[in-house]
Order: C-alpha cells, then sequence, then structure tokens
C-alpha cells in the first residue's frame, strides 16, 4: 500500500500516541489516524464556507 504521508509526519504521530498514551502504533496505524484527523480538518473547514 503506499502511504499518503511523509515518514516525518508518521514518526511524530507515532511518538505522541506512544508518549501521551503509553501505545505503540504501527505506520498503516499512522497513517489511518492522519487521515481520519484530516478527514476531520476537512469537514469543520467547509463548515466555514
Amino acid at each position: 500500500m503506499r502511504q499518503k504521508f511523509s515518514q516525518e509526519l508518521r514518526k511524530r504521530i507515532i511518538e505522541y500516541f506512544e508518549k501521551y498514551h503509553a501505545l505503540t502504533i504501527s505506520d498503516e496505524q499512522a497513517d489511518e489516524y492522519l487521515d481520519s484527523l484530516a478527514e476531520l480538518f476537512i469537514t469543520f473547514n467547509s463548515m466555514r464556507e
């Protein structure tokens, strides 16, 4: 599967989950979380219009 997000962004969200939630996630899970956050941003952005 082609990854949508940069390795640096994946690394940052993986570190976040480890630091604040004591949870280790994979690159694939990081992509899923980032995709969900992107969809949420798009939804909120469209509400402003």
